[in-house]
């Protein structure tokens, strides 16, 4: 396997803001970066740190949309029901999710769509063809 590093990023437990972590990984040709992903995301190394996404949410599928420059990933629903969070503790996640995906593919654009359908939830939604912007302003990295 290639052996790689990757920036995570995970909201913080205590307060409101995220942190980054980098994290070696093992990835063979052909292998699935989703499911390393999905299971990094869903485990942070630290009890300080919340997981970006529940045990239960899937990445159902992930495109780089090379041309445009962005990342199109789709969550299963899952990202929204197992949530749990106010509109401040949302956009960390989704800052979270977005810098993760951003930063690991070298896109400043991300597309998140739920079981197919573009994110919404009562804080947050995207149009058909809008994304969120990676944002790395007031983030550090963990110690």
């Amino acid at each position: 396997p290639y052996e790689t590093e990757i920036r995570l990023y995970y909201p913080l437990a205590t307060d409101i803001g995220s942190m980054y972590i980098d994290r070696d990984i093992q990835f063979s040709t052909n292998g699935d970066i989703e499911k390393i992903l999905e299971s990094n995301l869903q485990n942070p190394k630290s009890d300080k740190l919340i997981p970006t996404i529940s045990k239960n949410t899937k990445i159902n599928s992930m495109k780089l949309d090379r041309g445009n420059r962005v990342v199109k990933v789709d969550f299963s629903k899952e990202l929204l029901t197992d949530m749990n969070a106010g509109s401040s503790m949302e956009g960390e996640i989704l800052k979270s999710i977005v810098n993760t995906l951003g930063n690991y593919y070298g896109v400043e654009k991300v597309y998140i769509s739920i079981e197919g359908a573009p994110y919404s939830s009562g804080h947050f939604a995207l149009e058909k063809n809008e994304y969120f912007t990676v944002d790395y302003d007031n983030v550090q990295k963990f110690e």
